[in-house]
């Protein structure tokens, strides 16, 4: 799956929450070395592996692939050290990416399917930042 249509997506309808701070994986790594100097809220679109489904026809021709990625926010953890403000940041900002991207095609109708949120994660809690993946996928048929 492409994640360029995913974070012009987030940046077109989410301007006003990142600004230009959204970025792909190359930029999370870079991130993640700097997290105390980062500005926030900072958005990362990631792939993540695909899961594939047996073929859909006799002929081995067609099959469906469950394409996965997720959007990495970090928010500011520094007003509460209980993280409770980061977490209600957090469940703001889930708000808006599922008004952003659910039901939202990221690509041909014809062989994608509308975007379907799929729970979130916790990654990491610092006294700095606050870090929690949204996971989504869509079906995409090849």
């Amino acid at each position: 799956m492409k994640t360029g249509p995913v974070i012009a997506r987030i940046k077109a309808t989410m301007a006003a929450r990142f600004g230009t701070r959204v970025g792909g994986t190359a930029e999370f790594v870079g991130a993640r070395d700097s997290q105390d100097t980062m500005a926030v809220p900072h958005a990362f679109v990631m792939t993540l592996p695909d899961e594939p489904t047996e073929p859909l026809t006799v002929s081995n021709i067609t099959q469906a692939l469950d394409d996965r990625f997720c959007v990495i926010v970090a928010v500011s953890n520094t007003v509460d050290p209980r993280g409770q403000n980061a977490d209600d940041q957090l469940d703001d900002i889930r708000t808006e990416m599922l008004q952003a991207l659910m039901n939202w095609e990221p690509g041909d109708p014809l062989f994608h399917s509308a975007l379907i949120y799929d729970g979130f994660e916790n990654i990491e809690l610092t006294r700095a930042r606050l870090w929690r993946r949204f996971n989504f996928r869509t079906i995409t048929v090849v």
